[in-house]
């Protein structure tokens, strides 16, 4: 079944609305409460759960909770987060969690026990608790995930009880949420938010780093003339042979019906120039076979390299110059904007 093709704005706007929006949220960061930090996607699909299911840190505090675990205790978000099981449950009864967390965190693997809690009624029940570490990419501990399980119906909700099935299906959703559809590559909103984290890498470690922007020559004209379904298979086949050009460290991204952008890491100007060089030749060696016959197709691409003055906004503007450049007359070509220019 072919996949629906995205619509996107004029990608210059889009960005400028995209790099506003994360600065705003720089900006506010401090000032936000933990949990609001968890991206929508993780409290979307926490939410539409039906098992209690809440989050804690290293230190025995709640950092997040979904809707089924503040019905389950009577207690809204707000008087959830930030508090410990001192502050949700008798001494005794919160002694155990206690407990229990702390062997977590000295041998971190999951851990299944069967213990009271205080439900929203007052009264005291046996329930099955689940718990399992959470670790960044690193290898750092995090803290804990946990759920809350009716030892009556569990076997019921067993294929919810797999803490593993759960960060799997997150997994899955959140790949919908940084994706684009069509070619699987990180979307304009994702490779941005990955494009500021690495400004202040690069700085720090002094390691160069080189953005680079490609748009498919006359790609409206081509759709126009054969139709979304052809543009959409063009726009497919260019994503992989991009990618096969890229090194292991490179991000790429599709920023715009016929546009990606890719993200060269350790990457000075003149071995940029050089890559997209490599990235052009690779879609103009080869036309495009179609039904509806030969198609030729080229691309045009703007490279810089990251100033000390740049931001993320200078940082793009700077290589959508060189991109402009590049979509002169006759196309098909690689322009650098190495001296700070910007449209």
């Amino acid at each position: 079944m072919m996949k629906p093709q995205m619509k996107y704005s004029h990608p210059s706007s889009q960005v400028e609305n995209e790099i506003a929006e994360l600065q705003k949220k720089l900006n506010q960061r401090l000032e936000v409460p933990i949990e609001d930090m968890i991206p929508d996607y993780h409290k979307i699909l926490l939410d539409l759960l039906p098992i209690p299911i809440f989050y804690k840190d290293t230190k025995g505090v709640y950092i997040g909770c979904n809707k089924a675990f503040e019905e389950f205790l009577g207690k809204s978000r707000e008087q959830i987060i930030g508090k410990t099981v001192y502050d949700m449950a008798p001494f005794e009864i919160a002694q155990k969690y206690d407990e229990m967390d702390r062997r977590l965190f000295e041998n971190p693997a999951e851990q299944t026990y069967e213990w009271k809690v205080v439900t929203r009624s007052g009264k005291s029940r046996d329930v099955i608790f689940k718990k399992a570490p959470i670790f960044n990419k690193n290898g750092t501990l995090l803290g804990l995930i946990g759920i809350v399980l009716n030892p009556k119906y569990s076997p019921k909700v067993e294929s919810f009880a797999n803490l593993h099935e759960i960060v799997s299906i997150e997994e899955q959703f959140k790949d919908l949420v940084i994706t684009d559809p069509l070619t699987g590559l990180f979307n304009l909103k994702h490779f941005l938010e990955l494009v500021e984290k690495e400004i202040p890498r690069s700085r720090r470690y002094k390691i160069p780093l080189s953005l680079i922007l490609i748009e498919i020559d006359r790609f409206s004209q081509m759709t126009d003339r054969w139709g979304s379904s052809v543009s959409d298979q063009m726009v497919i086949e260019i994503s992989r042979r991009l990618q096969q050009c890229a090194r292991a460290t490179d991000i790429m991204g599709r920023i715009g019906d016929g546009e990606f952008a890719m993200l060269a890491i350790s990457c000075k100007l003149a071995d940029a120039i050089n890559l997209a060089q490599r990235l052009r030749k690779s879609v103009e060696s080869e036309v495009f076979l179609q039904a509806a016959g030969n198609i030729p197709c080229t691309i045009s691409i703007g490279v810089v390299e990251l100033l000390d003055n740049d931001d993320l906004r200078s940082f793009y503007r700077r290589a959508n110059t060189a991109l402009a450049q590049a979509k002169q007359p006759g196309m098909d070509c690689v322009r650098a904007n190495p001296a700070g220019e910007s449209s």
